[in-house]
């Protein structure tokens, strides 16, 4: 037990396994809060009638085209 006490007490050791502990509680903490702070907002719409564009005023029928194939 004597080589594991040594390792566990050395500064290089915590240094090496405090950064990646670190590094994954603040990706962790950044991606709750993205999450949290924007939430999915759904747009709903609608419309009042619906007109066919045949039956529009002659005026506006002249300018009319077919849509291409």
């Amino acid at each position: 037990m004597p080589h594991a006490e040594k390792r566990y007490a050395s500064e290089p050791f915590w240094a090496g396994m405090g950064a990646p502990a670190t590094l994954m509680v603040g990706l962790v903490t950044a991606w709750v809060s993205h999450t949290v702070g924007f939430p999915r907002r759904r747009l709903l719409y609608g419309m009042r009638s619906v007109t066919p564009l045949l039956t529009a005023p002659e005026g506006v029928r002249d300018d009319l085209e077919p849509v291409p194939k």
